[in-house]
């Protein structure tokens, strides 16, 4: 008999409250969107070094964009557009 963990109350809350936020960000909806191509671009050639430094490379200026547009230095205007230009 295999027994399966059902997610908490608080995961499944956490989990619902990340979902509404993306509904209501879509600077938020085209970074996980865009995260997630690169993502996989990378898994599938591991071996190319240059695919893996370009992913960091995005992904570290991507995530501190996003960082600065929840402090306020950033509109979520100026993040999606610089997330446009560079997909």
């Amino acid at each position: 008999m295999i027994l399966y963990k059902s997610a908490t109350c608080r995961e499944k809350g956490a989990n619902e409250q990340y979902k509404n936020n993306l509904e209501n960000n879509k600077t938020q909806v085209l970074y996980r969107r865009i995260y997630r191509q690169k993502f996989m671009i990378a898994q599938r050639n591991k071996d190319s070094k240059h695919i893996q430094k370009d992913f960091d490379k995005w992904k570290k200026e991507a995530k501190e964009k996003i960082n600065q547009m929840k402090k306020g230095k950033l509109t979520e205007d100026e993040v999606y557009i610089w997330l446009v230009e560079n997909k």
